[in-house]
C-alpha cells in the first residue's frame, strides 16, 4: 500500500475551522456576563461534526487535531454553558484585586483575561486549578532564566521525539484506512504500534505545556514554582486511581465529602467524558467507530472500583501501610504491562 499524500485542501479546511474555533472560544470569553452568551456555544457544536467529516489523509495527524479540538469543545462547555467566568473565576498570580470586576474592565483588559484563560488548559496560576489532578508543584529553588531554558530544551525534546515517531507512523500501512491491520504486523509490531500511536500527542501536549511555562515565567507572569511538571512520576502507577497522577489525568474527587454513590457517579463520568473525547478522534483518524478509546477509559473506572473493592477488604484484615503499598508496586508493573500489551495483543 502506498504512503497517501496529505490532502492540503482539507488541511486548509481544518486550518480555516481551527480559526474560527479560538475566535468564538475567546470571544464567549470575552462578551459580558449574558444568559445570551451560552448560544456561543452553538457555533463550536455545528463546526464539529464537520471536522470530523474532514481528514488530511493522515491519521496520526487527524487524531492528534481531533485530540486538541475535542478536549477544548469540553472545556468550552464548561467555560461556556456552566461557568459565569468573570464572575466565578480569578487570576492568582499576578494576582487579581479582589475588587476587580473583568466584567466591568475595558475590552483589551477583557481580551487579554480570557486569552490567558483559554490558553491555560490545567488553570496554572488560577484560583480554579485542579492541583488534586496535577503532579505536585515544584519547591521554590529554580532561578527563572534556568527554568526558561530548562522548559525550552525539553520542548524541543519531546518535539523531535514526537516527530520523528511521526515520521514512523505516517510510513505505517496498518494506521490507515484500508490498511492491512494491526494483526498482519506480528505481536511486536502491534506492540510497537501501540506505543508509536500514543507517543506524539504526549509530545504535543508535554510541548505545549514546557512552552507554556517557558512564556510565563519569561515574561514574570509565574515564578517556577507555580507550574509543576506536565506528567508525574512513574512511582505513582503502583495502582490505576493513582497512576493517573502520573500523566495528569486522574479525576479530581474529594470522596471525604461525598457519599459513595455520589463518588463514583462521578469517576464513570469523569472516564466517560475522557473516553469520548479520545473515541471522537479515533474516528476522524480511521474513518470508522470501531476503536477501543471508550471502553478503554470506562474500563479504567471499573478497574479502579475494583482497585478501591481490594483495599475496603485489606482495610478490614488489618493490611495496610506498607504492605499495600508493596503489593501495589506489584500490582501496578502488571497493570501497565497490560495496559499497553493488551491492545497489541488483539486481533
Amino acid at each position: 500500500m502506498a504512503t497517501p499524500t496529505i490532502d492540503r485542501t482539507a488541511l486548509s479546511r481544518i486550518m480555516n475551522l481551527g480559526y474560527a474555533f479560538v475566535f468564538f472560544n475567546i470571544l464567549a470569553l470575552v462578551v459580558k456576563p449574558s444568559p445570551y452568551r451560552r448560544l456561543l456555544f452553538l457555533p463550536l457544536l455545528v463546526m464539529s461534526p464537520y471536522l470530523l467529516s474532514l481528514s488530511t489523509g493522515y491519521g496520526s495527524l487527524d487524531y492528534g487535531i481531533a485530540n486538541v479540538w475535542f478536549v477544548y469543545l469540553f472545556a468550552a462547555s464548561d467555560f461556556i454553558l456552566l461557568t459565569d467566568v468573570q464572575r466565578e473565576l480569578r487570576i492568582v498570580k499576578p494576582p487579581q484585586r479582589a475588587d476587580e470586576q473583568i466584567e466591568n474592565a475595558p475590552l483589551a483588559r477583557r481580551i487579554a483575561w480570557a486569552t490567558q484563560l483559554f490558553a491555560n488548559s490545567r488553570g496554572i496560576g488560577w484560583a480554579h486549578e485542579p492541583r488534586c489532578a496535577n503532579p505536585p508543584h515544584p519547591a521554590p529553588s529554580a532561578p527563572r532564566g534556568a527554568f526558561v531554558r530548562a522548559q525550552i530544551a525539553e520542548a524541543v525534546a519531546v518535539a523531535v521525539l514526537g516527530e520523528t515517531v511521526n515520521f514512523f507512523n505516517m510510513r505505517n500501512p496498518a494506521l490507515y484506512g484500508g490498511g492491512p491491520g494491526l494483526a498482519a504486523a506480528g505481536w511486536p509490531g502491534r506492540l510497537l504500534a501501540v506505543w508509536a500511536w500514543g507517543l506524539p500527542m504526549a509530545a504535543l501536549s508535554m510541548c505545549g505545556h514546557s512552552l507554556n511555562a517557558a512564556f510565563s515565567v519569561g515574561t514574570g507572569t509565574s515564578d517556577p514554582e507555580d507550574w509543576p511538571p506536565f506528567m508525574g512520576s512513574l512511582a505513582l502507577s503502583w495502582s490505576v486511581r493513582s497512576s493517573g497522577a502520573a500523566h495528569g489525568t486522574r479525576p479530581c474527587a474529594d470522596s471525604s465529602r461525598r457519599t459513595a454513590t455520589s463518588a463514583y457517579t462521578h469517576l464513570y463520568i469523569a472516564f466517560l467524558i475522557s473516553g469520548i473525547m479520545h473515541y471522537l478522534p479515533e474516528y476522524m483518524a480511521l474513518r470508522h467507530w470501531g476503536g477501543g478509546a471508550l471502553l478503554f477509559f470506562l474500563l479504567q473506572a471499573v478497574a479502579i472500583t475494583f482497585e478501591d473493592g481490594v483495599q475496603a477488604v485489606g482495610r478490614r484484615l488489618g493490611i495496610a501501610g506498607d504492605n499495600v503499598r508493596e503489593a501495589g508496586d506489584k500490582y501496578g508493573i502488571l497493570s501497565v504491562l497490560l495496559r499497553f500489551e493488551a491492545p497489541a495483543a488483539q486481533r
